[in-house]
């Protein structure tokens, strides 16, 4: 194994991982004085401080798909036509990805022990799984859509939006206290429960992974 090349694609993708972080910690803040301004509310510095760890997972789970959908067409092509071996372009940006995930968690964790002097140590475990599902997925689109072209695109913003009103629709319905059952929430902050959405998102993740290593083994480079 080239270790200077893999060092190299290493430093890179760090470097960009961190990039990402901090642009989701910035952005947080923005993002916490913007909601409160579309909702008409003053901008007081307690109220809005309470929004920046939300919109740090927000933030993380944005970047985290829109950089997986991408890399298809965009970072694998490029690096690799730099000269960057296609394996080390594929353990750097999964270690990319990981990065992101795990610093926005705890920057997420952190920000609400200073804020709220409360911890949140039991919806990390659930955090870090969607995170590593649709990171996962996200690998999917973008190695989908090197395959079939960016109709891909077309079709998973179509899913994408579908879902997204669809998870909405029942956080809406679950914060009205229609369907809020307490052996639900109770199963929530349970070890085992954590553990198996936690275990079958990192199996969603695996897959993609090697779906897309396999793909990106036989990728045909433009310049």
């Amino acid at each position: 194994m080239n270790q200077s090349g893999l060092k190299r694609a290493m430093r890179y993708f760090i470097r960009q991982a961190e990039i990402y972080v901090m642009t989701i910690f910035a952005g947080s803040f923005g993002m916490a004085c913007y909601q409160r301004l579309v909702l008409g509310e003053p901008l007081k510095a307690v109220e809005t401080l309470r929004l920046v760890p939300g919109m740090i997972l927000c933030l993380a789970f944005v970047v985290l798909f829109a950089t997986g959908a991408g890399a298809g067409q965009t970072g694998y092509s490029m690096l690799i036509s730099f000269g960057c071996r296609r394996k080390y372009v594929f353990l750097g940006n999964q270690v990319m990805n990981l990065l992101v995930a795990g610093e926005s968690l705890i920057l997420f964790e952190m920000m609400t022990l200073i804020i709220t002097s409360r911890n949140q140590l039991w919806l990390l475990p659930l955090a870090a799984a969607v995170f590593l599902a649709f990171s996962g997925v996200s690998q999917l689109v973008g190695t989908a859509a090197v395959m079939w072209g960016k109709k891909v695109y077309y079709i998973m913003l179509v899913v994408f939006t579908v879902v997204v009103v669809s998870i909405g629709m029942v956080v809406v319905i679950v914060w009205n206290g229609v369907l809020v059952k307490a052996d639900f929430l109770d199963a929530l902050h349970q070890p085992v429960y954590q553990a198996g959405v936690l275990l079958a998102a990192t199996a969603v993740y695996g897959l993609s992974g090697i779906f897309t290593y396999r793909q990106l083994s036989s990728l045909e480079v433009r310049v």
